[in-house]
């Protein structure tokens, strides 16, 4: 009996469980599957603020363009109305003049107004494209600390010999994931 009860004594401060698997191994393979996610987690955050940096470049493309639109459109509103008041003065070349005014006005019309509302509308789409990046890469972020915390309690758990921590770092790591599902999804 006493050879028995020494091997009950022993794989219990072995941390063997009823199953006979060591508390340290399921921990330490709790703490590998959550690093795994978090590889996963992190990768995918540093993808999403590329994005996020990539599309407020092109944001930043689109509005210089619509300044250069709009400059341009006034360049042509002043010369016309220039034209307009040399032709209001009459003379020979009256007619000539206020033709020319005409022509300005429509150019403007024509040409340079519809590249300002096209690239108006590439400006709101890179807009919605930014903000859905930078939600992602927030989703990401938070799937990340959930991974990091239970990844510290998993470990812990093993110096610790405390099961109630490496099921905490099993239920923040599951929160990581759950997270991380959410981001992916969206």
């Amino acid at each position: 009996m006493e050879a028995h009860e020494a091997f009950e004594r022993f794989e219990k401060s072995a941390g063997h469980d009823h199953d006979g698997v060591p508390f340290a191994s399921q921990a330490a393979l709790a703490v590998a599957i959550l690093a795994a996610f978090l590889a996963v987690a992190t990768f995918l955050a540093n993808e999403a603020i590329k994005e996020a940096i990539q599309g407020q470049t092109k944001v930043a493309d689109a509005s210089s363009r619509i300044q250069s639109a709009d400059t341009q459109s006034e360049v042509a509103h002043l010369n016309a109305a220039v034209i307009e008041s040399l032709a209001a003065q009459g003379g020979p070349s009256a007619k000539a003049l206020d033709k020319i005014g005409t022509d300005l006005e429509n150019q403007t019309k024509t040409q340079i107004d519809p590249l300002s509302e096209e690239a108006a509308k590439e400006r709101n789409k890179e807009r919605k494209n930014v903000s859905h990046s930078n939600d992602q890469h927030l989703r990401y972020e938070l799937a990340e600390v959930g991974l990091q915390i239970g990844i510290v309690l998993a470990s812990v758990s093993i110096i610790a010999r405390r099961r109630w921590l490496l099921w905490g770092g099993g239920a923040m790591g599951t929160v990581g994931v759950v997270i991380l599902i959410i981001g992916l999804t969206s």
